[in-house]
């Protein structure tokens, strides 16, 4: 049988993991920072480019948001007509009033909500 130190003697030194070299590690950083930049910029020109009638309708339903109850539920009914007239090309929609309206909103928006 052998000894503790005949043991001990036998086993190994431990090694540290290579160390990898700096210049991929750089080159790693900097494709993630041109990724985020391009991301960026992809989110920022879509941003700016938002069609005119959305534009128009954020900042009429924040005008909205001031008003008294009775006006901005008048205001959001012009407003949900001028939005579904622009997103349509159906000129009989623009002549329909009352339950017929609602009808179509409702085929429109897949529901039973108006």
């Amino acid at each position: 049988m052998e000894s503790e130190t005949d043991l001990l003697d036998r086993l190994r030194d431990i090694h540290l993991p290579p160390v990898p070299p700096v210049e991929s590690g750089f080159w790693i950083l900097a494709l993630m920072a041109i990724g985020l930049a391009a991301g960026g910029i992809a989110v920022w020109a879509g941003l700016i480019r938002r069609p005119a009638w959305k534009r128009e309708s954020l900042r009429e339903l924040d005008r909205l948001d001031g008003l008294a109850p009775d006006a901005a539920l008048f205001g959001a009914a012009a407003l949900v007509r001028r939005v579904v007239l622009s997103l349509t090309d159906d000129p009989a929609l623009r002549h329909l009033h009352g339950k017929a309206y609602l009808e179509r909103l409702d085929d429109l928006f897949g529901g039973r909500f108006f």
